[in-house]
């Protein structure tokens, strides 16, 4: 399987970034445990989060989500995506993830989603994650046109945009 490098040789995409609030970590096996609890306890929650009829994270298995958070990190140490576990700042539990991937539609370099667990949501914590995350991005990522599929550009006019040519 062949992967395309994505970020730009000059650029180190940060491993760790500690907020006020949490802690962003690039998500590994070590991670398992707490990612799975995260989203496991906010299936309903987390129905659609990326994109209208999405199931995730519906019947995901822990040997699924072992696959996954491995996968997650060796496409980080491959510089082709960037997932990241958000933690709370005493690492009691993972509030959620968040994506900085290459994006597949035209006039965008790059694309952030993110999610968190209902109980975070609860308290109004996923608009501070993407609000957080939108500046951080803006500040310290080489990019020139992120896209934010499902918060500024809604789902029906974010599938209606043209994919590069592969």
């Amino acid at each position: 399987m062949q992967h395309r490098i994505w970020l730009p040789d000059d650029f180190a995409p940060p491993r760790t970034v500690e907020a006020d609030t949490f802690r962003l970590r690039i998500l590994g096996p070590d991670d398992l445990a707490k990612d799975f609890d995260a989203y496991m306890s906010s299936v309903e929650h987390l129905q659609g989060a990326f994109g209208p009829g999405a199931t995730w994270p519906q019947g995901v298995t822990i040997e699924d989500a072992l696959i996954d958070v491995c996968w997650c990190n060796m496409e980080f140490k491959l510089r082709s995506s960037c997932s990241y576990g958000v933690h709370a700042l005493d690492e009691t539990e993972e509030l959620g993830s968040l994506y900085v991937f290459p994006c597949m539609k035209r006039g965008y370099d790059a694309q952030l989603t993110c999610w968190v667990r209902a109980s975070a949501a609860a308290r109004g914590f996923e608009d501070e994650l993407f609000q957080w995350g939108k500046h951080w991005i803006a500040k310290a990522w080489p990019f020139k046109n992120v896209a934010y599929p499902g918060r500024e550009i809604g789902w029906d006019a974010w599938n209606a945009l043209p994919d590069k040519p592969v």
